[in-house]
């Protein structure tokens, strides 16, 4: 019986993601603590940028775009491609939190909070 009751316990755990619609992402991202930006069209296009890098805006050279989407309700996938990077690069981040002003998501290199600036 106590075999039952971890194995429950343990299947029980919240694995639930948030709802997240397009809309909440529309405007510029700046990731928080650096100078990295990403900005989030409503036509599911984008670009990224770091001023560290010199590159001061999405039409700089050096900004990287993308397109992107939303699937299985918190799954933001990024599909990137361009001369910058050569091939089709496709990176998807887990939102676990998102709100007016900050979002958190999840990748396989960390986890980082962005905070709104338009």
């Amino acid at each position: 019986m106590a075999l039952g009751v971890l194995l429950f316990a343990g299947c029980n755990r919240d694995n639930e993601g948030i709802e997240v619609s397009e809309s909440q992402l529309y405007g510029l991202w700046q990731k928080q603590g650096t100078q990295e930006y990403w900005s989030y069209r409503e036509d599911g296009t984008g670009h990224t940028w770091d001023r560290a890098d010199g590159i001061m805006n999405e039409t700089d050279s050096g900004s990287v775009a993308y397109s992107w989407t939303i699937s299985n309700g918190d799954q933001l996938r990024h599909r990137f491609s361009g001369t910058n990077i050569g091939d089709m690069v496709v990176r998807t981040y887990t939102i676990t939190a998102i709100s007016d002003s900050e979002m958190e998501r999840e990748e396989e290199i960390g986890n980082y909070k962005l905070l709104r600036v338009e």
